[in-house]
């Protein structure tokens, strides 16, 4: 940051805003998610994490509900197209949350704007080199693209902005509803 700071003063009749997605991200699917009794543990504030090795690793699942067994990550990343797109170690910090915690259920959330790409099921955990797991565990990774509404998704422009809201918000409860009932 001390280094972005000398920068700007060099350039004092600059403006620069830095904005972090992911984060903003985040804290957007929180808002619908915490009424579906998630937690959401808070880095920064060392809040709600998961301890991996008798309190020495904590760890920060964007989302988690133990009752439903679930665990979901926020990307701010298009991970539309394929599967084998996503990051390895993306793939391994989602897998690690899921037994961990004892999840049935682990998933991406990511920002779409395209209409065909919803809720993917990318598939079960494979307990073939681990026989020691019990035999009725096996947790699934999702995929949810979440679609924000937009010219692509329309297929024309907004006339104003209650248009833009009443689509977003129905992105909002198609969301809220899958995680409600997919995942009884």
């Amino acid at each position: 940051m001390y280094s972005l700071y000398k920068s700007l003063k060099l350039f004092n009749k600059s403006r620069i805003l830095i904005i972090f997605h992911g984060y903003l991200w985040e804290e957007y699917i929180y808002t619908i998610l915490k009424d579906l009794d998630f937690l959401h543990p808070r880095n920064k504030e060392k809040t709600d994490g998961i301890n991996l090795l008798n309190k020495k690793w904590t760890v920060y699942p964007d989302f988690y509900n133990y009752n439903k067994q679930i665990v979901l990550d926020t990307k701010y990343k298009m991970l539309n197209k394929d599967n084998d797109k996503i990051d390895g170690s993306d793939k391994h910090q989602i897998i690690s949350y899921v037994y961990t915690l004892g999840a049935k259920i682990g998933g991406f959330v990511y920002p779409s704007e395209n209409k065909e790409f919803s809720f993917d099921n990318i598939g079960i955990l494979n307990r073939e080199y681990n026989k020691n797991i019990l035999e009725d565990y096996s947790p699934s990774i999702f995929k949810y693209a979440f679609l924000i509404p937009n010219k692509k998704s329309n297929e024309e422009n907004f006339e104003n902005i209650n248009d833009f809201k009443k689509e977003i918000e129905k992105s909002e409860n198609d969301f809220k509803e899958k995680i409600k009932n997919e995942f009884q």
